[in-house]
């Protein structure tokens, strides 16, 4: 079957493979060495439009991947020198691929070359022993210079109660130009009018993917606004054409505050204890516990029709102030102003008994389990600085194995261990991470030995050991003022990370979500819960009332693929507990991708229909709501098989495949028709209840 190109993304892109004859030599004598594995070969013919895959024998150093270090040129004769042609070289940073993509297409039978330089490094620093070439020839391919224009707007023009934290895309019926996104060219920005009535521009991200050029702002739009999208259209395709396009800006309505996500219901508690607003609440499973005055209570977590409740099972007296907490599976630890620390267990039907008290006899501001083993205990106070306990779960004993003092740690406020893969040193290391509350982060090892010291200009009151929103393992410190700063392990500073946030922030988690997205909750004592992916604004969820903690609660089943994601948990200041949802999903599926043109001639290729949702409804994702016309023939309709696909393009799409049971004809045009009579996990409708049709045609 050749290739037929719909207007949705195709499953497959064509990449170069083999490596160039030129160097070929230089490969077999590095093969302990940082080299590249693979690139275009010179015996295979390219697409005009097509993007270039290069793979090297390590992880890139992204920082030394530009246009000095990897670069397209133009081939016309040995006596005229190379000329560099406008791309794109794209790389996932800690990977070792990288992608050429030329900003148009290239010119039909010619001869073009990438450009390796030894300036490209690996992640270890090592640079490739010489320069690499890789010559190609593209195919005969015939060139599009046909006029093209808008397909979609979203959100739509004059479209109102519009998601606060949406993505704008434009959608044209033509393969766009790389140039757009990376030339610094304005093509699409948004704008809107403040309550002061001064306009104000909202940054963000402009993205080019196939056919649609999009905005990502940096932060969430305001609520309640006429959002103003101003587009040039100079934008060209692939091929140098400029738009048709004669719309150079509208609007849409952002909706009220009002409409954002509901609690599932409230459960009064008692008023818990003032300024312990970090630990006061402590999860493990489906248990969790809550301080208050004079003691704790321990809750079990239920679900009605679906929805998560809250039983209470047992409740613990302490008479002392509690500043901090946690559970593991079987036992509890408390810290107290005073009166040291207390190691309490609790049985299946949550009986909670005392199995020690007042260790170290003052105060002491945290307490917890080592991260990578519970045998360990670590605690932290600003009079004798870090206490590390040996813990013996066989006869449920505490002891002390050795101080780290203040002359070490500072005024300590908090310690955690953390456990990471040191490529250096080839093993899994463990580090100490304590809170100065002068204004660092002091960095030992293991063994309590110091490394360094991290100046963080701010009070550190609190630590917690998260993973970003893209993989990346770090420290997170909250300051006295409420304010988080993200860092890794070396203790450089995260710049992905979201840490201007609004309001006071008391806590701050990481939950990785369905398909392997990562997100941050934090509990604000201002706005509820503020969700995060990296430094973007997902989503502030109001609670009612100010957060003093929160923790993130799986949905019924706990199965990503039959439930919806799961709920927040939270703690108010008024000593109120709230489940809300996670995730607030209004919108239905809809086709997010498109692909014009076609790129080559491949047998047996499917059709790929990537979905804008990654909750979809796989229950209802049935053959039989996805039909193949063919429109040249008497006979229209033509079998298919159909899988439905997890792998991500993107952070959020899914992909839908479509089979035809029969070899397509060579030159005939086809209709997918798709019925919009299936919604994702929260019941939004495919389409907003529309059906879907698109065409696409064969190559002869």
């Amino acid at each position: 079957m050749k290739q037929y190109i719909p207007l949705v993304f195709l499953t497959f892109l064509l990449f170069g493979c083999g490596d160039s004859q030129d160097s070929s030599e230089s490969l077999s004598s590095q093969t302990q060495q940082f080299s590249i594995q693979r690139g275009p070969s010179n015996s295979e013919l390219f697409s005009i439009a097509q993007k270039m895959r290069l793979e090297f024998s390590a992880p890139l150093d992204a920082s030394t991947v530009n246009s000095n270090t990897v670069y397209l040129q133009e081939l016309f004769s040995i006596e005229e020198p190379p000329f560099t042609v406008g791309s794109y070289t794209g790389i996932t940073e800690g990977t070792n691929k990288i992608y050429v993509t030329p900003y148009t297409y290239l010119r039909p039978s010619s001869t073009y070359q990438i450009v390796v330089t030894t300036g490209v490094k690996d992640i270890d620093g090592r640079s490739l022993a010489n320069d690499y070439v890789y010559p190609f020839t593209t195919d005969a391919d015939s060139v599009d210079s046909s006029s093209f224009g808008i397909r979609s707007l979203k959100p739509g023009a004059d479209e109102t109660d519009v998601l606060v934290n949406v993505d704008i895309v434009v959608d044209f019926n033509a393969t766009l130009s790389e140039e757009a996104a990376y030339s610094g060219t304005n093509y699409l920005s948004v704008s809107y009018v403040d309550v002061n009535g001064t306009s104000q521009n909202v940054s963000g991200l402009v993205e080019v993917f196939n056919s649609l050029l999009k905005f990502i702002p940096n932060s969430q739009l305001p609520y309640d606004t006429n959002i103003t999208v101003n587009l040039d259209p100079s934008i060209q395709n692939i091929y140098g054409t400029t738009s048709s396009v004669s719309l150079t800006s509208y609007s849409f309505r952002t909706r009220t505050q009002e409409s954002s996500p509901r609690s599932s219901g409230f459960y009064d508690i008692n008023t818990t204890q003032t300024g312990v607003a970090s630990s006061a609440l402590s999860k493990y499973g489906s248990r969790f516990i809550v301080a208050r005055t004079g003691g704790i209570d321990m809750y079990e977590i239920n679900y009605t029709d679906s929805l998560p409740n809250a039983t209470k099972l047992s409740s613990f007296v302490i008479d002392s102030s509690i500043t901090s907490m946690q559970m593991d599976a079987n036992y509890i630890l408390l810290s107290t102003i005073g009166n040291g620390i207390y190691l309490l267990s609790y049985q299946e039907n949550g009986t909670v008994t005392l199995v020690q008290n007042s260790l170290l006899g003052e105060s002491v501001f945290s307490v917890r389990f080592g991260e990578s083993s519970s045998s360990r205990v670590y605690a932290a106070g600003p009079k004798f600085g870090v206490e590390i306990f040996d813990f013996n779960a066989t006869t449920n004993i505490l002891t002390s194995l050795y101080e780290i003092n203040t002359s070490v740690v500072g005024t300590a406020l908090d310690v955690v261990e953390v456990e990471k893969y040191d490529n250096i040193a080839s093993a899994d290391v463990k580090k100490l991470y304590i809170a100065d509350y002068m204004g660092s982060m002091v960095i030992l090892d293991i063994n309590g030995s110091y490394q360094t010291k991290v100046d963080l200009n701010s009070s550190i009151k609190r630590f917690t050991f998260n993973e970003t929103y893209d993989g990346k393992s770090g420290i997170f410190a909250i300051s006295s003022s409420g304010k988080v700063q993200g860092l890794g392990f070396d203790g450089a500073i995260y710049s992905n990370v979201k840490t201007d946030l609004p309001g006071t922030i008391s806590s701050v988690y990481s939950h990785v979500e369905e398909f392997g997205a990562s997100n941050l909750y934090y509990s604000n004592f201002n706005q509820g819960i503020i969700k995060t992916s990296g430094d973007y604004i997902d989503e502030i969820i109001l609670t009612g009332g100010s957060v003093v903690a929160s923790a993130y609660v799986d949905a019924e089943g706990n199965s990503v693929d039959q439930t919806p994601p799961g709920y927040l948990i939270t703690l108010n200041s008024d000593g109120k507990l709230g489940f809300y949802n996670a995730v607030s999903d209004l919108e239905g599926p809809s086709i997010s991708l498109s692909y014009e043109h076609p790129t080559s001639t491949i047998l047996d290729a499917n059709i790929t229909l990537s979905l804008s949702d990654a909750y979809l409804d796989e229950s209802q994702i049935v053959a039989d709501k996805f039909t193949l016309y063919d429109l040249n023939s008497t006979t229209p309709q033509n079998p298919i098989s159909l899988s439905f696909s997890k792998a991500l393009f993107g952070s959020t799409d899914l992909g839908i495949t479509l089979d035809p049971d029969d070899n397509v004809t060579d030159g005939h045009t086809y209709s997918i028709v798709i019925t919009s009579t299936f919604s994702d996990k929260f019941g939004n409708m495919f389409n907003g209840g529309n059906d879907f049709n698109t065409t696409f045609t064969v190559e002869k």
